[in-house]
This record gives structure tokens, C-alpha cells and sequence, in this order.
């Protein structure tokens, strides 16, 4: 089944249900739950409250594993963590994404932002495409 990418970022960025997987220095699985989010073209940001910064600063390497769902139908996105040098490539979307949090009444002073690439959607809906890579309609 091909899907359109437009309409997958758009369901996405209406998702409620978001976590994020990384490996610790120690290789074990930290998992945070993920409540300001914005998917793009081929990124995602997520805003993290500071104390929370610590499960991204401490990895063994920069893959990034995020979990997006409505009730039932989600989809998993598998990138890595964009470096703070090359975060400027991305201004536009950094600033769109503040400004959806300000609108929210979000201070901005208590999130910090995390961009990730994004390298493959995998549909999560259960079913018969349940773990496939998405492929998109041209």
C-alpha cells in the first residue's frame, strides 16, 4: 500500500500519543514520553522540558527511534539526533515550531528543542502492513 507523505505529517502533527527510544551510554533503552512535537518534510522537533534533556545528552550514539499514535492507527519514525552545528540548516522550521508553541501558551524558556532526521516511516497500525516501511504514492 503506498501512502501519500503529505497526508502522514498531517496526521501526525494531530497525534496526541508520542514517545521517543534511545540507547544510554549503558546500551539499556531510555523512553520519554513526548508532549510538544512537530513533524516536517524529512525532520521532526521535539520540545523536551530541560530536566529531561539529560536522556539525549547521555547516548551511545545519535539514533533516534519515535513512536506516534491516535487511539489505533501510529506510525514509527527511525532517524537520528541532528547536531547543534547543523541545527541553523533548519531556522525556518525551528521558528514555525516556536511559534506553535507560543500560541499554545508554552514557555519557551522551559523546553529545549531536539531535531531529529528522519530516515524511514514503518506503519505501527495493526494489521497486515503492521511493521512494513512506508512507501509513498508519486
Amino acid at each position: 500500500m503506498r501512502e501519500n507523505r503529505n497526508d502522514i505529517i498531517e496526521y501526525l502533527n494531530k497525534c496526541q500519543n508520542c514517545y521517543s527510544a534511545v540507547l544510554n551510554s549503558k546500551y539499556k533503552s531510555e523512553i520519554q514520553f513526548i508532549k510538544f512535537k512537530r513533524v516536517f518534510e524529512n525532520i521532526i522537533i521535539i520540545g523536551v522540558n530541560n530536566n529531561e534533556l539529560k536522556y539525549f545528552d547521555c547516548v551511545a550514539n545519535l539514533n533516534v527511534s519515535i513512536v506516534i499514535w491516535n487511539k489505533i492507527k501510529g506510525y514509527q519514525l527511525k532517524g537520528y539526533r541532528i547536531s547543534k552545528e547543523d541545527e541553523h540548516e533548519y531556522h525556518n522550521e525551528i521558528e514555525k515550531f516556536k511559534n506553535n508553541l507560543k500560541n499554545s501558551s508554552i514557555e519557551l524558556s522551559e523546553i529545549s528543542l531536539i531535531l531529529c532526521y528522519i530516515n524511514d516511516i514503518y506503519n505501527v497500525t495493526p494489521g497486515k502492513f503492521a511493521g512494513k516501511l512506508v512507501k509513498y504514492k508519486e
